[in-house]
């Protein structure tokens, strides 16, 4: 328990020294994955986080969140979840909270929310989150893996690979945030925060950590 411990406080603290050089690493994969789909107005701006100056991602959006366009995005999203809503009942529950959020934005919108003017204030939100995910993955995943891998070696590969997937994940998923906002409009952007960003790290810490129990008792029974 002690070398887990020692080990998650050195990954933590690894985190917050570089944290500048690992956002911009998730920058320059944000950009290239923008220049993949051709997303050209994606571009930098300077913000500050945790006292920091930093680069974030962000795109050209427009000033009036209620536009047709984003309306429409609303509407038909707002059909969809109704559809699911029918057709699988143990999801309602879930279903039902997106919803929530939409309207809320819609209201938020309705009232001149600040929040609801461009896609940068969602884009500075996101790597706000997601340092502050990257800097407390290490102490969960020594609750969740270290401690139950047969060694400490082991538990660090797990470790250090779920830090590292955290950063790229986190990269791909900012992107559809950026797509989002420029294309559909800002209106959707805070249930794409919330939906596509810390609750779908929660289910993919969730993952990994089935992922290895299911490799531990693979090993455990071919030995």
């Amino acid at each position: 328990m002690a070398g887990a411990t020692a080990l998650a406080s050195a990954l933590m603290a690894f985190v917050w020294i570089f944290g500048t050089q690992l956002i911009e690493a998730h920058n320059e994969i944000v950009l290239r994955l923008c220049r993949q789909i051709h997303l050209v107005e994606a571009h930098p701006e300077i913000t500050s986080e945790f006292g920091r100056v930093i680069e974030i991602i962000t795109v050209p959006s427009n000033p009036n969140p209620l536009t047709l366009r984003s309306t429409t995005s609303a509407v038909v999203f707002l059909l969809v979840i109704g559809l699911i809503a029918r057709r699988f009942p143990l999801a309602r529950g879930l279903m039902t909270f997106l919803v929530v959020i939409v309207v809320f934005s819609v209201i938020g919108a309705l009232a001149g929310a600040p929040a609801l003017a461009n896609v940068t204030t969602f884009a500075a939100a996101w790597v706000d989150t997601e340092f502050l995910v990257w800097l407390l993955l290490p102490a969960a995943t020594m609750c969740l893996f270290v401690v139950l891998q047969p060694s400490l070696a082991r538990g660090a590969l797990w470790m250090v690979g779920i830090e590292a997937f955290a950063v790229v994940w986190s990269a791909v998923r900012f992107v559809v945030l950026l797509g989002v906002g420029h294309y559909a409009g800002v209106i959707l952007l805070p249930l794409v925060w919330f939906a596509w960003g810390l609750l779908t790290d929660v289910v993919s810490l969730i993952a990994f950590y089935s992922w290895s129990i299911h490799v531990t008792l693979a090993l455990s029974k071919g030995r």
